[in-house]
């Protein structure tokens, strides 16, 4: 799988085909392309493109040439975007000297502290500046990310490579004239990445022409060339490091085409009036964030009624049926477990209609998930198993009554909406499922008391269900005064735990936090 880690497609030159060339750029291989930003405006052209191709990402950042004018706001609301995934361009330039030098060094580690604030990596542009862009960065030891079209000398790449930085190259590794080939061999494979910095710095089969993501093939093998690597290890390496660093997933086809896949627990809704029924408790309004798209069944019926819309759906076999029947949703080819929800709705401005058909297999993650996110949310429409359903529903006492029943009902109130047939999907599951309505409860008495902490004890305490309470708490909280805890909450120690109501369980956090001073 190719790749190109640094591509300007936002810019004048592909207005007129940027389509074509993207299209061209996958019938090449390459399958994942990253846009960094600029300024501003490259910035939000390159979120557009972004969020029509599912296979497109974007870096968001100042060049030095722009240094000058960094928009800090601008750019910390770019971050929040779901693929957004670094910072860059940044870096320092002094070879131009197209902003003040120290406009240029205040912008570097305006971002690189932005970068860190925001857990990204980031894109480094270095020239002429090798001395003062090193001195900087040694200022920052947990910075991570990679020297675009690296300009180094050895001394510069050993210094990059023992702080964990990628290197990348470009299209001058392919020129004739090419007198850096000793430092691209002394680059550990796991560490190259590859760019085309189009449309600049077009490969020697197209000097003087411009620059395009299809390039990258050319580019690969002059890599592989001079480190003395297979191309095809080179390249698996690079599709590794690409992750790694980035944190997006690549595209992955297969043999299996549409047909469900059992290892994402695909079972589609085929049932057009539930769809319809589904997407009608969803209302209307900004914001709808839907988990598991597969083949559209929900998306089309959501599409009119949000002004935005995210489908998640990781499969990449499903996106072009997503495409078709909502052009406008922006797909996020991922788990929702991956996507931070509050970085989501802090970009769109606004609380987030959630609702899904649950994967079998991952229903009890993505509710805890939501459950963490839930200041975000305004409501969710989710379908889960019955099973899980009447878990959430579980009273204390009964054998259903567990973790899930006591976190969720803290904080939602969950109504179940009505029962849907297993011959409404497809393949046919083996058990019947339950439409929920989550709705977060406005000052829940649980929101006094810190999550973690409560978090910690309802899992503590169900930790070995069929012991008391107290033996349960004392296993899993050696450090803790359990019979002083128990009796500051007004809990029963010879209770268990599926015995005990949710709302004690938050006396249980209160006394907790207590007795260890706040200091967890």
């Amino acid at each position: 799988m190719l790749i190109d880690t640094h591509a300007h497609i936002d810019f004048p030159q592909f207005d007129e085909d940027r389509g074509e060339v993207i299209l061209e750029a996958w019938r090449a291989g390459v399958r994942t392309i990253i846009i960094p930003g600029v300024d501003g405006e490259s910035i939000q052209r390159a979120v557009k493109i972004a969020e029509k191709y599912p296979h497109i990402w974007f870096a968001a950042g100042w060049h030095p040439h722009d240094a000058d004018r960094l928009d800090p706001d601008l750019l910390a609301h770019a971050c929040d975007h779901p693929k957004c995934v670094a910072i860059g361009e940044i870096g320092l330039d002094y070879y131009r000297n197209l902003s003040p030098k120290d406009a240029q060094e205040k912008a570097f580690c305006a971002q690189i502290e932005m970068a860190l604030r925001k857990d990204r990596p980031v894109i480094i542009h270095v020239r002429d500046a090798w001395p003062e862009s090193r001195a900087i960065i040694e200022k920052y030891p947990d910075l991570r990310g990679v020297f675009h079209g690296f300009s180094g000398d050895p001394d510069d790449l050993q210094w990059a490579l023992a702080r964990g930085f990628y290197i990348g190259f470009g299209g001058p590794v392919t020129f004739n004239n090419f007198k850096k080939g000793d430092i691209v061999r002394k680059v550990p494979a796991k560490r190259f990445l590859t760019e085309t910095d189009c449309p600049y710095l077009a490969p020697q089969s197209r000097r003087g022409k411009r620059n395009e993501p299809s390039c990258i093939p050319e580019i690969l093998a002059a890599i592989a060339k001079f480190a003395r690597v297979p191309e095809k290890e080179l390249e698996n390496k690079i599709s590794r490091n690409v992750p790694k660093l980035f944190g997006i997933p690549l595209p992955r086809s297969s043999s299996h085409g549409d047909v469900p896949k059992q290892s994402f627990s695909q079972n589609f809704l085929i049932d057009d009036n539930i769809c319809k029924k589904i997407a009608g408790l969803a209302g209307e309004g900004r914001l709808c964030v839907e988990i598991g798209s597969g083949n559209g069944e929900l998306t089309q019926y959501l599409a009119g009624k949000f002004d935005r819309l995210y489908a998640v759906e990781p499969d990449w076999d499903r996106h072009k049926k997503i495409m078709s029947c909502a052009p406008e949703a922006v797909i996020l080819p991922q788990k929702i477990q991956a996507i931070d929800l509050r970085n989501l709705t802090d970009f769109e401005r606004s609380p987030a209609v959630v609702i899904g058909n649950l994967p079998f297999n991952e229903t009890s993650p993505i509710l805890f998930h939501l459950l963490e996110h839930r200041k975000s949310i305004r409501r969710a429409i989710v379908m889960t198993q019955k099973e899980v359903a009447d878990r959430l529903a579980a009273n204390p006492g009964s054998k259903e009554y567990g973790i899930p029943s006591i976190l969720l009902s803290l904080f939602f109130e969950i109504t179940e909406e009505f029962r849907v047939s297993n011959k409404c999907f497809k393949p046919v599951p083996k058990v019947e499922s339950t439409v929920l309505t989550l709705t977060p409860i406005e000052n829940a008495p649980a929101c006094d008391v810190d999550f973690e902490s409560l978090r910690r004890v309802v899992r503590a305490a169900f930790a070995h269900r069929r012991k008391k309470v107290s033996n349960s708490l004392e296993h899993e909280l050696p450090a803790i005064d359990v019979k002083m805890l128990l009796d500051a909450a007004g809990i029963d120690p010879d209770a268990r735990a599926e015995q005990i109501a949710p709302e004690k369980y938050i006396d249980l956090a209160a006394e907790y936090c207590a007795l260890k001073g706040g200091d967890l």
